[in-house]
């Protein structure tokens, strides 16, 4: 499960965007922040199962970049302690949110498959392991989504499409994106 909130005072597109995206993402959980401290979510996401958080933060009143944090459980002697770790940063161009593209909402995706056909370059790959981290792996089915990945100049653009082709859900375009290194696996 994954949880979906926003920085502490967002704009209404920041919160349209993380409705967008928990209407997208299967087993997610949204809730608004409010004066939640980093703890406070932790402790939010351990109510609700969740494995991974994703925090939207606003810039200029736009959605501007999204966290994606792991919760790990650390052994010290003979305690189990629980922590959040930042797993991945996305600095976003700008989204164009699903009631301003006048599509319809995709429903959760469960079987997808990724057309990355028209960006073979090194930040694809990237945004194919944040995808895959947030969507599952993908399936072999006929009946499927596809999520397009293109580079247009120095943005990379995600977009959703129904199992007829129709388009569906927002439109991500992607400046920048850092994954760390996954300290997860480590503890």
């Amino acid at each position: 499960m994954i949880l979906i909130t926003t920085s502490r005072r967002p704009s209404r597109r920041t919160r349209s965007f993380a409705k967008d995206l928990s209407k997208l993402i299967f087993s997610t959980y949204k809730i608004n922040r409010g004066k939640l401290s980093l703890k406070g979510l932790l402790a939010e996401a351990l109510l609700h199962k969740a494995d991974k958080i994703l925090i939207i933060e606003t810039f200029k009143g736009n959605p501007g970049k999204i966290s994606l944090y792991k919760i790990c459980e650390k052994k010290h002697d003979d305690k189990k302690d629980v922590d959040m770790i930042l797993y991945a940063k996305i600095f976003l161009r700008g989204v164009v949110l699903t009631r301003e593209r006048n599509v319809k909402f995709c429903g959760y995706i469960k079987d997808y498959s990724i057309d990355f056909s028209e960006c073979i370059e090194e930040p694809c790959e990237n945004i194919i392991k944040i995808v895959r981290e947030l969507f599952g792996e993908e399936e072999k089915n006929q009946n499927k989504h596809v999520i397009k990945i293109k580079k247009e100049n120095d943005t990379y653009i995600i977009s959703f499409r129904k199992a007829g082709g129709e388009d569906c859900g927002p439109l991500i375009k992607i400046s920048k994106i850092f994954i760390y290194q996954d300290l997860c696996e480590k503890i």
